[in-house]
């Protein structure tokens, strides 16, 4: 999305009301800086005052006490530039982190709706690349650029009535330098943001392969996966080339211009050194301020250059953080204790806005009671979950929970009364204690053993050397799609929600692990409202109704026997169900 110059103008102010949230670290760094800039403008006298008093008047004693002086000035000075760059370092990476944070919280925050059309590449492209951009812009840019018009303008003067002549000399050439880093910085800025958008192409590729190479290797998805990535990297490479080039170039002009002005000092002021109208030392101090002066000149246009860079990085955070959050979060929404009644009234529902998934569906699952969502791929039971738990809004309808529409209840306590164990686990890099845990406390050592043992995974477990505290990998990638759901499990029964939903919590466990943990989960799962979502349909058997979904709408309700004696859907599907369970044992009786 483009940003207009008003847009981009509020952005920037609110990145400043960021970066001086931290007022005592600011000030504390712009004391040194201060002093880093005094120490800077005596250090060019006193090297004169050395060689026209000490010097050429053959004079020891003030020769020594203009060293030391020197010396202890250089000293103050190198002081004062460590601590100042150290606090503004603390002040840039708290800055980063603060913004950070926030697109972090803000991206929880944000419906199924926008992740669902989000490239993932993109976002972290944001977080890390372009928060890192706004660094320097946050910290000593702001504030040494203030300093070095305040340095150019005290040398400006002091040269102004030291040697006016000179001084011309000295700022003849600035206008070539303006209007040659006016066209780079147009230029570098332009390519740079090329860069980035082709950079964050290829973060996109990375993204999809890290986690995905055994998955593409077993799609044999490796050459289009490759000829994707070289093709970007490829552009990335001719781009960051022209750009390195231009950068280079950019300096080349600066240090060409900045030798011509030193020629054009040092050859009229060696004329009026040998005329005698300007002494050695005055000649070598004048051309070190001059320098002072060129140096910040040169700095205030790279600075202005990085500003023009980093309006687009603190655009693209805060369209980030601008992104609406379409689902109402009010903290202090309705909380009371949740029984487990619930209700879906007439909910009709669409991921694009033209094909319905749900159309004027209702079910109601009783408190304590197991109840089964079963139906082709497609018929929306997946759906009801992502809008019971506010994923998604209902377009039409209502969901009540307890008689109360879910909409007034606090989302956060909404979601953390209902657990879901899904097909797709989701398990941290970290260890097999921490991942069951999560946030819960309070969890004894033999509550933490019960529910592995519920969930068939205690002896596992137990045969791991580090046991509990083995870490699995990114997304468990030591582990296989079973050991996933089982862990999956025992986390749920720790969380001891009202509500839990079994998304496939069990398809990748053979039958008899299957039943075994069913039987175990009995105990677990007294007075609470459970939903099973469930292709086999041999896991609903025993539910207390079973809900048949096609087309987006509930079409039979029932238990498993009174679903099979009416003989219509459910009674098809069962029988397909069935007639592949006994085509797969036979396939493995012959195999064995």
């Amino acid at each position: 999305m483009k940003m207009n110059r008003n847009s981009s103008r509020t952005n920037m102010l609110r990145l400043l009301k960021v970066i001086f949230s931290y007022k005592r670290l600011h000030f504390i760094a712009s004391l040194f800086m201060i002093g880093n800039s005094v120490s800077l403008l005596v250090l060019p006298f006193l090297t004169m005052r050395i060689i026209d008093s000490a010097i050429q008047e053959h004079n020891v004693d003030q020769l020594v006490q203009y060293i030391i002086l020197y010396l202890s000035i250089s000293i103050v000075q190198g002081g004062c530039k460590l601590m100042s760059d150290y606090t503004y370092s603390i002040i840039g990476k708290k800055i980063v982190f603060d913004l950070r944070l926030k697109i972090v919280k803000h991206l929880q925050k944000l419906t199924g709706k926008f992740h669902a059309n989000a490239k993932a590449g993109e976002i972290i492209a944001v977080i890390n690349n372009d928060t890192s951009m706004v660094e320097n812009l946050s910290t000593s840019m702001i504030f040494s650029t203030v300093s070095e018009i305040c340095t150019a303008i005290g040398v400006f003067i002091y040269l102004l009535y030291m040697q006016p002549d000179l001084l011309l000399f000295t700022i003849l050439l600035q206008p070539i330098l303006f209007v040659s880093q006016h066209w780079f910085n147009k230029k570098i800025v332009s390519m740079n943001n090329e860069y980035r958008d082709l950079f964050g192409q290829f973060i996109v590729h990375i993204q999809e392969l890290i986690p995905s190479i055994i998955p593409i290797a077993i799609l044999k998805g490796r050459k289009y996966f490759l000829t994707r990535f070289i093709q970007t990297g490829k552009n990335i490479l001719r781009k960051g080339t022209k750009l390195e080039v231009l950068f280079s170039a950019n300096m080349v002009v600066t240090s060409l211009i900045s030798s011509l002005t030193t020629v054009l000092i040092l050859g009229y002021g060696g004329f009026k050194v040998i005329d005698g109208a300007l002494t050695i030392g005055g000649l070598i101090a004048f051309l070190q301020y001059s320098q002072k002066l060129l140096g910040p000149i040169i700095q205030m246009v790279q600075i202005n250059m990085k500003y023009q860079q980093s309006v687009v990085s603190v655009d693209r955070i805060f369209n980030l953080l601008d992104e609406p959050i379409d689902i109402s979060q009010d903290n202090r929404g309705y909380s009371a204790d949740i029984k487990g009644d619930i209700e879906f009234r007439d909910v009709s529902f669409s991921y694009d806005g033209n094909k319905s998934v749900l159309n004027g569906l209702n079910l109601v699952c009783g408190k304590g009671s197991i109840n089964a969502l079963v139906g082709e791929s497609g018929s929306g039971k997946s759906t009801l979950i992502n809008l019971l738990m506010r994923f998604w809004e209902t377009d039409e309808g209502e969901i009540l929970l307890d008689g109360v529409n879910i909409k007034e209840f606090n989302l956060a306590y909404l979601r953390k009364s209902i657990t879901v164990v899904s097909q797709d686990v989701f398990l941290f890099n970290d260890t097999i204690y921490n991942n069951i845990l999560l946030d819960k406390t309070g969890v004894t050592e033999q509550q933490l053993i019960q529910a592995a043992k519920a969930a068939d995974i205690y002896d596992y477990i137990n045969l791991l050397p580090d046991g509990f505290h083995t870490v699995i990998g990114d997304r468990g990638v030591k582990l296989s799609g079973g050991q996933k759901q089982r862990i999956a499990l025992a986390r749920a029964i720790l969380q001891d929600s009202p509500i839990l939903i079994l998304d496939e919590a069990t398809s990748a466990l053979d039958n008899i692990t299957e039943s075994l943990i069913n039987e175990n989960l009995r105990l677990f799962l007294s007075n609470k409202t459970v939903i099973i979502i469930a292709h086999r349909l041999s896991t609903v058997e025993n539910a207390d109704q079973i809900f048949v979904m096609r087309e987006g709408r509930v079409i039979e309700c029932g238990t498993h026997a009174e679903l099979l004696h009416s003989g219509e859907y459910y009674y098809n599907l069962y029988s397909t169900n069935v007639e592949m369970k006994q085509i797969h044992q036979t396939l493995s009786l012959s195999e064995s």
